[in-house]
């Protein structure tokens, strides 16, 4: 019924059974932790990136409803060489584009939206984007280009 005679050979057991597995569960347990603090490392790292970028991007949307275009494009290129992993570049591009088009320089506008539409954002923002893209060629009489913009799946030749 009891397969340990005495208490002793239980623990005898018991130490041979750590000896033969007892590196293995060491060693499970410092990958597991390692694993574990360096996701918490990443991910802390990932969300200090988007405050810093959220930062500068709101020191450029104050830039440019002030009306100080230079700064905003400082803090714009600042956003898309640095933060350029984060949504704030996709924004900044277009927060750069609206500004260029208020200021009449619509190669600079198109420019950044194309940009942007080749970056492959998450599809509404592409969307976006090239809708955007499209009024500025259909405005430069790049009819043509605006409609190739536009098209997204495979073309169609109605003809």
């Amino acid at each position: 019924m009891n397969d340990y005679v005495t208490d002793e050979e239980q623990v005898e057991r018991i130490k041979k059974w750590w000896s033969d597995n007892g590196s293995s569960v060491i060693a499970g347990l410092v990958i597991g932790i390692g694993g574990l603090l360096g996701w918490r490392g990443w991910v802390d790292y990932k969300n200090n990136l988007a405050a810093e970028a959220s930062s500068h991007f709101v020191t450029m949307v104050n830039s440019l409803e002030s009306g100080k275009s230079d700064s905003a494009i400082e803090s714009a290129d600042l956003i898309l060489k640095d933060y350029s992993s984060t949504a704030y570049a996709d924004l900044a591009r277009l927060s750069l584009a609206k500004a260029f088009v208020d200021a009449k320089e619509y190669d600079k506008a198109a420019s950044q939206l194309q940009s942007l539409v080749n970056s492959k954002p998450d599809i509404s923002m592409e969307m976006l984007a090239r809708k955007r893209l499209a009024s500025i060629l259909y405005q430069q009489g790049k009819l043509d280009a605006a409609l190739d913009i536009l098209t997204v799946g495979p073309k169609i030749n109605m003809s």
